[in-house]
């Protein structure tokens, strides 16, 4: 990747990171810096992600890196990145490539387990 591409890249990265921040902070009806159960469900709702209580508490645990019962911003980023991932597989599958999407980084707990 050429410099210029690579500065361009970088850009729009930090174009995307503001956006979701910006997103994050929208669902944050408290303002306490965090996402708590019932902003996640409005987040869920958003996405068109139909979950009872029991399931939206399951995302909720199983993304909360650090168990302190809501979501951070870092927290946030990783459903976003499993969402991103999710449409991608749907695409390579519409058009029937064999490749998918790669994997996504394992999460905090997961990269201790290693």
């Amino acid at each position: 990747m050429s410099k210029s591409a690579l500065k361009t890249a970088i850009a729009d990265m930090d174009k995307a990171l503001r956006t979701a921040y910006s997103v994050f902070l929208s669902l944050d009806k408290n303002k306490n810096g965090y996402l708590e159960k019932h902003e996640l469900q409005e987040l869920l709702q958003a996405c068109d992600i139909t979950t009872n209580d029991e399931e939206c508490q399951a995302c909720l645990r199983d993304l909360d890196t650090n168990s302190d019962g809501v979501w951070d911003f870092s927290e946030f980023l990783s459903f976003v990145g499993i969402i991103y991932q999710n449409k991608l597989a749907k695409v390579s599958k519409r058009r029937g490539t064999k490749k998918g999407p790669k994997p996504a980084p394992p999460t905090r707990k997961e990269s201790l387990k290693a």
